[in-house]
């Protein structure tokens, strides 16, 4: 793969084929890649508490990215953050058990190498 003019400047262009990603923004062809190589970690909780709380210890224990939240009914509410494999792992499992601490985790679930459409069903 020939390396552009952009990368040998170190502006973090990276050209795949035809298409290219600046940091302001993402071609769907690397979209694709992008899922491919992270996960997505999800928390629901039975009350709001109990998921600051997951949420919190989540973003303090690894190198995730917030996705967003949602109330789904009945006092549960989730909250999804997305990285590599082994931070999301990580914190999950910081998250859950926080949370078990103040109140009670429904479930906790990773999804690795998602499928690019998956990001429709997800907050924004």
């Amino acid at each position: 793969m020939e390396v552009g003019p952009a990368l040998q400047r170190g502006d973090r262009d990276w050209e795949l084929g035809s298409e290219s990603r600046k940091d302001d923004g993402r071609s769907s062809k690397n979209m694709e890649i992008a899922m491919a190589s992270e996960a997505i970690g999800m928390i629901e909780t039975k009350g709001l508490v109990a998921l600051v709380q997951a949420t919190d210890a989540m973003l303090k224990a690894a190198s995730v990215k917030f996705m967003g939240w949602n109330k789904v009914g009945s006092g549960l509410c989730s909250v999804y953050v997305s990285g590599d494999v082994g931070s999301v792992r990580a914190a999950v499992d910081a998250g859950a058990s926080a949370a078990r601490e103040v109140g009670e985790v429904i479930s906790v679930h990773l999804i690795a190498r998602p499928h690019s459409n998956l990001a429709s069903v997800l907050p924004k």
